[in-house]
């Protein structure tokens, strides 16, 4: 008896591992049960983000931080580059933190120094009123160089200290309205 209860626990495991680390709400398995072919939807489920630098003006410079850095998520197979600069517009709603496009448009990130917020649509061809979104954080460990000149003005160079950051993505909720 023990001995099946055990083999049962073990043949779950991978069915276990197969979901991500957020509870999917309601509303969003409602749409996925209402259209069968929305229920083969794949999770985001962690993400890793890739040689992450950033170019900050210093005194005198009144540019904008630029940000650069590729990102992938195994799970649905996105990869993409994302970056912030003196042309980047924000994609966000007004009255909300500052979204940033990447080439991916299912993929926006939002910098808020020192904290990197990574947002991507999930089950991005579900019908229904909402569009849902997974997001995660990493705030990046940052080796920074002394101030140099380029063609904004004077400029910290800062680089992640390592190549690549993973981390999990930790909740799913509608995009904002």
């Amino acid at each position: 008896m023990q001995f099946s209860s055990l083999a049962l626990m073990v043949a779950a495991l991978p069915a276990a591992f197969a979901f991500p680390s957020y509870k999917i709400p309601v509303g969003l398995s409602r749409i996925l049960l209402a259209n069968s072919a929305d229920a083969a939807c794949t999770y985001p489920e962690s993400f890793e983000i890739q040689n992450f630098q950033t170019l900050t003006p210093t005194g005198g410079n009144d540019s904008t931080v630029d940000i650069h850095f590729g990102f992938f998520d195994q799970s649905t197979n996105i990869q993409t580059t994302c970056q912030r600069n003196a042309t980047s517009k924000n994609v966000g709603k007004p009255n909300l933190a500052p979204r940033w496009a990447c080439d991916n448009s299912l993929v926006e990130f939002i910098w808020q120094s020192p904290k990197l917020t990574m947002l991507e649509v999930a089950c991005p061809g579900t019908t229904g009123t909402n569009r849902w979104e997974a997001a995660g954080s990493a705030v990046p460990n940052l080796t920074c160089a002394a101030a140099s000149c380029n063609s904004t003005g004077y400029v910290s160079q800062c680089v992640s200290s390592v190549p690549s950051i993973q981390r999990n993505f930790t909740s799913i909720q509608p995009t904002p309205p």
